[in-house]
């Protein structure tokens, strides 16, 4: 498969992914919403599920796929070795792989410099870290007023 395939189809999984996360955060907090001011071991339950999915779960594997996607999107597979370096004709077939790429932070960012690209770019920052900042304050927002404020 050429790396405009793979692109595209870790791209689709990356706005699948995003998609799921968003919709089932929703539904949490609707859900939330129907046990306010009623139960709030329900609601702490909820929040701290909600909490673990969204940093957990959420975070991380959002990000790790929008690594993944860059990886496909600027070649890395075959401009780079498995040090970050970069190469034009890789005799040894050392090439790095996309779990290398993800998990090797110093490589990582060895070949984010090389390639000047920023891995949370303005439209990522918004939907990857502050929607799940937002959903995270929402929570908070729920619990706190739910047991400080009682109605």
């Amino acid at each position: 498969m050429i790396h405009i395939d793979k692109q595209s189809i870790n791209e689709g999984l990356l706005q699948s992914y995003r998609q799921i996360f968003i919709s089932s955060q929703s539904f949490q907090l609707a859900i939330g919403a129907l046990f306010y001011n009623r139960n709030i071991l329900m609601v702490l339950i909820l929040a701290g599920m909600s909490l673990v999915q969204i940093w957990w779960i959420w975070f991380r594997v959002v990000y790790s796929r929008a690594m993944i996607v860059d990886f496909y999107k600027y070649n890395m597979e075959r401009r780079f070795d498995s040090h970050g370096n970069e190469v034009e004709n890789n005799k040894h077939g050392n090439y790095i792989s996309e779990l290398c790429y993800v998990r090797n932070r110093n490589i990582r960012l060895k070949i984010n410099k090389k390639l000047n690209i920023c891995t949370l770019r303005a439209t990522r920052f918004k939907i990857d870290l502050i929607l799940p900042l937002i959903f995270s304050l929402l929570w908070g927002m729920m619990v706190f007023s739910n047991y400080f404020l009682p109605g």
